[in-house]
């Protein structure tokens, strides 16, 4: 008997309120003929399993064995939107491909054995850096993404080239890959970057990962001072664009803060920390979004939202009753702390 076999997930990342479930991979089998299905419990479990860290060095002892990681979540938001990733990227051609699978959505969401504690008694924080010899290893979510680039018929170095500058993210690598493939240095050699900061203090690496992505390295360099990650300073940009001060064209320096005294270093500002809204793990399902088509980049989409008690669809300026919601067939569910 044949086998279908799919691959999607979940994974989690937080932006202002909301938190994304966006995973790890997680296989579903059907026989020929009859559909897949794919339960969400099983996805979020795989999303927060521990995950083996190829290639990890202690920067303690020194030593290269391997680590583990796991995720958990430090704050939780009022709603909480999952997204389920129902497409995947052809090896023959590179195209997007619809997935055609059954979601078995959970209509409540208890998230509570997800929630982190910090550091525990017994742990013991390791140094913020280590004295190296060389380049640092390439991260297993780069890696990951950069197979799946090579197994496109990309090269190695432009794979993992492009997963850098994506920070890890595989639709943007492609893109950019797409987008530079003429580029004769796309192919050089890539080391990874080991994060010397400049003058400055702004690592010069993590400036130019950002303006890979279509930033100026004024935006780039303005985010950095608010938020030390690539991919934290590029959520950064994208919700205070109109926060960045005007760049001065003689000096290259922001026109707000060449008019203000350099600060002493016995009055430095404090650190910003970002503030998460939190409170309780369980939740339950309001809203969806679903995709009619049989194409990622062509269709339509349309959104049904619990109302009183009853479902209600919402498709363009047409609003009507819904009697059998397409739950197992969305590709974004909303859920609302209960």
């Amino acid at each position: 008997m044949l086998s279908l076999f799919e691959e999607y997930g979940l994974a989690i990342f937080q932006a202002n309120r909301r938190t994304y479930l966006n995973s790890a991979l997680v296989h579903a089998s059907a026989a020929a003929g009859s559909r897949s299905s794919v339960d969400m419990s099983a996805a979020v479990r795989a999303y927060f399993d521990v995950q083996l860290v190829d290639g990890y060095k202690s920067p303690v002892t020194g030593e290269t064995k391997g680590a583990t990681n796991t995720i958990s979540m430090k704050t939780f938001p009022d709603y909480l939107f999952v997204q389920v990733q129902k497409f995947a990227y052809s090896t023959s051609d590179g195209s997007m491909k619809k997935l055609d699978i059954d979601f078995e959505v959970c209509e409540q969401l208890d998230l509570g054995a997800y929630r982190g504690n910090g550091k525990l008694a017994h742990e013991e924080c390791l140094p913020d850096s280590a004295e190296t010899t060389g380049p640092p290893p390439i991260p297993a979510k780069l890696r990951a993404v950069a197979n799946e680039l090579i197994s496109m018929g990309f090269g190695e170095d432009a794979s993992l080239r492009a997963a850098f500058v994506s920070n890890g993210t595989a639709e943007v690598a492609t893109n950019w890959l797409m987008e530079n493939i003429e580029d004769p240095h796309v192919n050089e050699k890539f080391v990874m970057p080991s994060g010397t900061p400049s003058s400055s203090g702004i690592d010069p690496n993590m400036v130019g990962a950002i303006v890979e992505m279509g930033f100026t390295e004024h935006q780039a360099k303005h985010a950095l001072k608010q938020v030390t990650d690539v991919a934290g300073a590029i959520e950064w940009l994208f919700s205070n664009m109109d926060n960045i001060p005007v760049e001065s064209a003689e000096t290259g320096e922001s026109s707000a803060s060449s008019a203000q005294p350099e600060p002493s270093a016995t009055a430095a500002a404090p650190a910003r920390h970002k503030k998460y809204k939190d409170g309780g793990e369980k939740y339950e399902l309001i809203g969806m979004i679903s995709h009619m088509g049989s194409r990622p980049d062509s269709g339509h989409y349309v959104a049904h939202m619990l109302k009183e008690g009853k479902w209600v669809l919402f498709n363009d300026e047409k609003v009507a009753l819904s009697q059998d919601p397409p739950k197992k067939l969305a590709y974004v569910y909303l859920y609302k702390r209960v």
